[in-house]
């Protein structure tokens, strides 16, 4: 009859398979863990990725923004720097035809006294006015084409102006891009060292585990290496005989 295992033979099963169990565990959560650590390091990756590419979008798009907004400063400028000029002809011409009227009437005047206006002093005072109202033409013309250049120089400065603030702006949202993308370089390596070390130590746990288990059941069974082995041919029975036919008794 078969004798029933010990409780001590029981006990060192139990601790056997429970290190083999521990083994496994340890191995599949160090996997687990390194999987979800490299995913968590690829998903912040992607998103600095993502914010850089927004970033870089946004100072694509002051760039854009700041070059319409110069232009228009620009087209405004010159608009307003025409009406200005046109403004200033019309003045002109104003003060031209104030001018004939002014010496139109020294001429009727004179003329109704007797008085010879193509030479002498009636002479130079019909041509003394109209001397002035060239030069009120010519000053009215002149400022307003100062003011015109003066509008369109501003315009200009202006237009000068939002650029440098929308390249500026622009350099900002590239240097944050620049940030993002260093920084998601840095979380992913940072990601896949703890994914590493996760693994590692869990495969260390695991080989612990099994090491464990290996020396649990080296105890309950005892390695046979380096007892006598016996030729079945030349044992010796308790008959008394020897080999494997019974044949042959020692003398």
């Amino acid at each position: 009859m078969a004798s029933s295992p010990s409780s001590s033979s029981i006990s060192a099963g139990i601790d056997i398979a429970s290190l083999l169990v521990g083994s496994i565990t340890s191995a599949g959560n160090a996997y687990n863990k390194y999987k979800a650590e490299k995913a968590q390091g690829e998903y912040q990756e992607e998103m600095y990725r993502l914010n850089a590419q927004i970033a870089e979008f946004m100072g694509e798009l002051s760039i854009s923004k700041g070059e319409r907004e110069a232009q228009i400063a620009i087209d405004r400028g010159n608009k307003e720097s025409e009406l200005v000029l046109k403004r200033g002809y019309k003045e002109s011409a104003i003060v031209k035809r104030a001018g004939k009227q002014v010496a139109g009437s020294q001429k009727v005047a004179l003329a109704a006294q007797g008085i010879d206006i193509g030479s002498g002093s009636a002479a130079d005072v019909i041509a003394e006015t109209e001397a002035f109202s060239e030069l009120d033409q010519t000053e009215i013309q002149k400022n307003a084409r100062l003011d015109q250049l003066e509008i369109q120089k501003n315009a200009r400065l202006d237009a000068l102006t939002i650029k440098n603030n929308a390249w500026r702006e622009a350099w900002g949202y590239k240097a944050q891009a620049s940030i993002y993308n260093y920084q998601g370089k840095m979380d992913s390596m940072t990601a896949n060292r703890k994914a590493t070390t996760s693994l590692l130590t869990g495969g260390l746990d695991s080989l612990t585990y099994g090491i464990a288990g290996y020396g649990k059941y080296r105890e309950l069974f005892p390695s046979s290496t380096g007892s006598k082995k016996e030729n079945p041919k030349f044992n010796i029975n308790d008959k008394g005989t020897y080999g494997d036919s019974g044949k042959g008794v020692l003398s």
